[in-house]
This record gives C-alpha cells, structure tokens and sequence, in this order.
C-alpha cells in the first residue's frame, strides 16, 4: 500500500461518514418535521445535535485537510476549478457544522434541559431548518467534485 492509498482511503471514509451522517440527520430531521408533532421534533433534533456534534466535527476539518494532503502527493494543482470549489464547499460546511449547527444544537439543547418553551425551542430549530438543507446540498456537490472531477 503506498501512502497516496491509505491518504486516499482516510479521505473516502471519513468523508462517507461525514456526508452519510449528515444526509441520514437531515432525513431523520425532515421526517420528525413532517410528522407535526413538536415533542417529536425536539427529541429528534436534540438527539441527532449530540451525535452530530461528537461524530461530525473532527471529520468535517480532517476531510478537507487529507484532500489538501492528497492534492499534493498527486502533484495536482490547487488552481484547478474542481479543486478549488471542493475546498470551498468543504471549509465552508464544516465552518456552517461548527460555528452555526453545532452551537445552535448545543443552545437548543440546553434550553429543552432547562424547560425552555417547547415553541421557543420549535421556532429556533425551524428557523435553522433552511440552513441545514443548504448545509446538506453543498455536502453533497463536494461528494460530486470528488466523483466526476470536472476539468
């Protein structure tokens, strides 16, 4: 095995976590969404943001970093169009995971713990509700570029 391999292998796995988990987060979030019950919704939320946070993050920064390693053991150049917007899309979803989901699902749990208004709580879950989906497209067109490598 030669280290391009095992860079390439981490790489693949820690972005099948990555995207996988997410995409399998959003749909279990969506459905709990679509069932209107507000006590389903929560305890979906609030369960999924602590998985999420433990199991996302690291993965989310080492994906981008082994990309980064693997475009120079390839001597691949960090011009190229498919590259760049990789880069971008992966930097920018893992700092939306970190800055702004991560923390927002620590807030929201800490307000269920503290027996927040379940409609304080369902109005600021909602209102990530749009950001989560873009989160998950912008994931998922990262896992295109690294597919198809266009140019």
């Amino acid at each position: 095995m030669t280290l391009y391999h095992l860079l390439l292998f981490i790489h693949i796995l820690l972005g099948m976590v990555w995207v996988g988990g997410i995409v399998h987060s959003e749909v279990q979030i969506i459905g709990a969404e679509r069932s209107r019950d507000p006590s389903r919704v929560v305890d979906a939320y609030v369960s999924l943001a602590a998985t999420n946070r433990k199991l996302f993050l690291i993965p989310s920064w080492a994906v981008t970093g082994f990309g980064a390693w693997l475009v120079v053991e390839t001597n691949r150049s960090f011009t190229e169009l498919w590259i760049v917007l990789a880069m971008i899309g992966s930097l920018l979803a893992a700092g939306v995971g970190l800055v702004v989901l991560a923390a927002e699902g620590m807030k929201i749990s800490r307000m269920v713990r503290e027996g927040q208004d379940r409609e304080v709580v369902l109005a600021r879950i909602f209102r990530l509700s749009r950001l989560r989906k873009v989160h998950t497209l912008v994931l998922v067109g990262v896992l295109a570029l690294m597919i198809w490598q266009p140019g």
